[in-house]
């Protein structure tokens, strides 16, 4: 469980905390809009699909990178309140942004973490895939 919680937690303080560390308080507003972005796909989007993949016995690096792409791809839409105009240019961005954080979330919360994976084994459930 620990785990799970600093990979959440790291997942969502990353990119806000590196724009800091690089240009301290005066790239603040650029940290909060970095925030905005991360702790939304994080908790808001992540947690959910987490679950979904729990649920599911889904222990795979590619699955992973399959759902973390979906909520990068997703986070990007809220450039469409700003006008969309660079929507796609965005996207693709987002995209490898949300498989990045996927990585870094499956390599501390999932990689070896037999305890999480038996105790969903042990419900007598079976993966799907």
């Amino acid at each position: 469980m620990t785990r799970l919680i600093i990979g959440f937690l790291f997942c969502a303080v990353a990119y806000p905390g590196f724009i800091l560390l690089l240009g301290g308080m005066r790239a603040m507003p650029v940290a909060a809009v970095a925030a905005l972005f991360t702790f939304t796909s994080t908790f808001v989007l992540g947690l959910p699909l987490f679950v979904w993949h729990y649920q599911r016995g889904w222990w795979k690096l590619w699955q992973f990178l399959a759902g973390g792409s979906c909520i990068g791809a997703l986070a990007s839409l809220l450039f469409l309140a700003g006008g969309g105009g660079a929507l796609i240019h965005v996207t693709p961005t987002f995209a490898m942004v949300g498989a990045a954080h996927a990585t870094v979330f499956w390599l501390t919360a999932v990689w070896r973490n037999t305890p999480m994976q038996n105790h969903f084994s042990s419900n007598g459930r079976e993966a799907a895939i």
